[in-house]
């Protein structure tokens, strides 16, 4: 009985939500465009970033899935906040690994001091499945011994499935 939770505590990972992706403003340049209205456009580029560490070289922890909100981006222009006339920032779900990016951009009318952007993100999923425990279990073993198991258990094993979590967090961010 103790063997066998001395041996969950060992394979469970150990699941702390990750942190919030960052919003970076990268440039802004025209774009050679115009709204309905004849206004001039810029396009403003920003990268997200998941700037959580990896912490284990084996884990797969520490992923984030981000997605837009819904709600439109806005433009603050003249001291009032307006929708900008754009697209979305982001269409679908990204995933992020630890301390990667992903640049976006966004059409603004010339003359914006700043952009706010909602967005929804997600870490890890944490009940892992019975053979997502078994992987971890595994991955942990020294190389030498993981090099012994049979090709067929690694096939009926197969890759690591890293999915997001149910639980998506929001967030407003402005640059």
């Amino acid at each position: 009985m103790v063997l066998t939770g001395l041996l969950i505590l060992f394979v469970w990972p150990a699941r702390n939500e990750p942190g919030p992706p960052v919003l970076v403003f990268v440039s802004k340049e025209p774009a050679g465009i115009a709204d309905e209205q004849g206004a001039k456009m810029w396009l403003v580029y920003f990268n997200i970033r998941n700037t959580n560490l990896v912490t284990q070289p084996s884990s797969r922890g520490n992923f984030l899935w981000v997605k837009a909100a819904g709600r439109a981006v806005e433009a603050r222009l003249e001291n009032r906040w307006r929708g900008a006339p754009g697209p979305a920032a982001l269409s679908g779900v990204i995933t992020l690994s630890p301390n990667n990016e992903y640049e976006c951009l966004v059409l603004t009318p010339i003359g914006t001091d700043s952009c706010r952007i909602w967005l929804r993100y997600a870490g890890q999923a944490s009940l892992p499945s019975f053979k997502g425990l078994l992987q971890s279990l595994v991955a942990r073993l020294p190389v030498s011994v993981r090099s012994r198991i049979s090709y067929k258990f690694w096939r009926w094993l197969g890759f690591p499935k890293v999915e997001p979590s149910s639980h998506w967090n929001e967030i407003e961010a402005e640059f």
